[in-house]
């Protein structure tokens, strides 16, 4: 008989089901092919779908791979807490801080989990991002986000790394009344995602506040990104943060404004310059568990 294989649906970057940002998770994903996964992925619908395989290297714990609901994508924060999540559930990971390495197309990647009294902290380790100048022209701004020059927020640099973009803005007012034209950013070369930030954030005490939108990816608007956050670290330290101490924590928030209001811990260790390692942190709450062979039926 074929043992039945499961899959989670979790909520992460929160302890609240309501809140966060949602992935489905395969833990045993061994023997999938990629048009299996892309088809669960697609049927699950959510921005993506983690799959646990066997690693192929020795010094990683296991293989993961990431899927939105059309491509691969080479990194995922949020799937990747969740898929965590899971993991320590089923006693398939520690949870005393101890480091492991998960295999990616982003390479070797350090994990770990730690519980205390109050919560279960997921961290991952994110590649340092580089930064280049970016420019956005006042009038593509306004036409593909209605974002005008009056919001922009000139003290800090518009940068782009390797996948994104990213843009500063005044405050939260600014980020509510965005309004991106998706069609248009899917056509509009570099613009198929965008990352847009403030200072200004909802609770006291964090440091960001930002919004991501992705239709290159399959994904009009993203609730809480790992995988931005993770470089809105590396830019708040290299851009922002004069102190530049040897180890920085920032909070980020995001999801607010779309009712998904998700928190990522990020720690960044610099050389008083720029950053030279990352690493993402969230919580998660498990939401759903079902079949994955129901899943594969319907894909």
């Amino acid at each position: 008989m074929t043992e039945k294989r499961d899959i989670y649906t979790v909520k992460a970057f929160t302890s609240d089901p309501a809140g966060g940002n949602a992935a489905a998770v395969v833990p045993d994903a061994g023997g999938l092919s990629e048009q299996q996964m892309q088809a669960v992925a697609r049927v699950m619908n959510f921005s993506e779908t983690a799959f646990v395989l066997p690693a192929t290297v020795p010094d990683a714990a296991f293989r993961l791979r990431w899927f939105t609901p059309t491509v691969e994508v080479p990194l995922c924060g949020h799937a990747t807490i969740a898929t965590l999540k899971v993991l320590a559930d089923l006693s398939r990971i520690p949870v005393d801080g101890v480091h492991q390495h998960i295999e990616t197309l982003s390479g070797i990647l350090r994990i770990s989990v730690e519980r205390d009294k109050q919560r279960q902290l997921h961290r991952l380790q994110v590649p340092v991002p580089e930064f280049r100048p970016f420019k956005l022209e006042h009038e593509k701004a306004k036409s593909i986000f209605s974002f005008y020059e009056s919001d922009r927020m000139t003290i800090w640099p518009m940068m782009a790394t390797q996948h994104d973009p990213y843009f500063p803005a005044i405050g939260l007012s600014t980020l509510r009344k965005l309004r991106p034209d998706w069609a248009r950013m899917k056509t509009e070369p570099g613009f198929g995602t965008a990352c847009f930030f403030t200072g200004e954030t909802v609770d006291l005490g964090n440091t960001w506040h930002c919004r991501f939108f992705a239709p290159g990816l399959g994904i009009n608007e993203d609730p809480v990104t790992g995988a931005i956050n993770g470089p809105l670290g590396a830019y708040f330290y290299q851009f922002v943060d004069n102190q530049k101490p040897p180890r920085a924590e920032y909070i980020g928030e995001q999801g607010d404004i779309i009712n998904c209001r998700g928190r990522v811990h990020v720690t960044v260790v610099g050389d008083g310059a720029a950053a030279t390692d990352v690493e993402i942190g969230g919580e998660a709450v498990v939401v759903d568990r079902g079949l994955l062979d129901d899943i594969l039926r319907r894909g």
